[in-house]
């Protein structure tokens, strides 16, 4: 039997990301958190992690063979090693090019039928929150500086808060700019294709999440 996908759109710092781990939390789903993977492979130092670092070090978009691969590698191994009953992309797919190739995978390994939750949130929101954001060096844990603006980590103690460098005002705007050209047409391309519903992240955590829940419960397969 085919493990269902459901995808998670919308531009950085809507929201994406801490609704998949609700949702996936809630739904008893599997969460596939490409830029958590990504960040994985550059902190490596391996050859890739070198090539990567320096595309999201300037909020552009890594090319599509490069994240392909990386994606392709890491669900044949998810699904063959832990398969869920239904799993969310994060961050994946991003371009038209990268939907058609994960079609492509879905079907040699078993994954699909693939449906969409859009996540919207306005542009200058979205510059706001994320340059408010400081992450711990050593847990990885999330903060934001209007709530906490301390430097150690009140989760784990030890670790210092940063501003990575995707994080910084400038660089999300190029971001914003870069999703609108290129991860922006998929609303389109999944839209025909009459799999995609949005939501928009505009209200507090609880009640964002009631609203994703009922988006999954209106694409899940009949």
């Amino acid at each position: 039997m085919s493990i269902p996908i459901i995808i998670f759109l919308g531009p950085p710092g809507c929201g994406k990301g801490t609704h998949a781990k609700l949702l996936a939390e809630r739904a008893g789903a599997g969460h596939f958190d490409l830029g958590s993977l990504l960040r994985g492979i550059a902190k490596s130092g391996s050859p890739r992690g070198v090539e990567l670092t320096g595309f999201m070090s300037k909020g552009l978009l890594v090319p599509d063979t490069l994240i392909i691969e990386i994606v392709r590698d890491a669900l044949s191994e998810r699904v063959k090693t832990n398969p869920p009953p239904a799993l969310l992309l994060d961050g994946f797919p991003r371009t038209v090019a990268q939907a058609e190739a994960l079609e492509k995978v879905a079907a040699s390994i078993e994954l699909g039928p693939v449906s969409v939750i859009n996540i919207n949130l306005p542009n200058e929101l979205i510059v706001e929150r994320i340059a408010n954001r400081r992450v711990c060096n050593k847990c990885g844990a999330i903060f934001d500086v209007l709530e906490f603006s301390g430097k150690e980590c009140p989760k784990c103690k030890s670790g210092q808060l940063i501003q990575r460098d995707d994080d910084k005002a400038e660089v999300v705007r190029r971001r914003l700019e870069e999703y609108a050209a290129k991860t922006a047409p998929l609303l389109q391309f999944y839209g025909k294709k009459g799999k995609l519903v949005s939501v928009v992240s505009d209200a507090p955590v609880e009640v964002v999440r009631e609203r994703v829940y009922g988006a999954y419960k209106q694409i899940q397969p009949k």
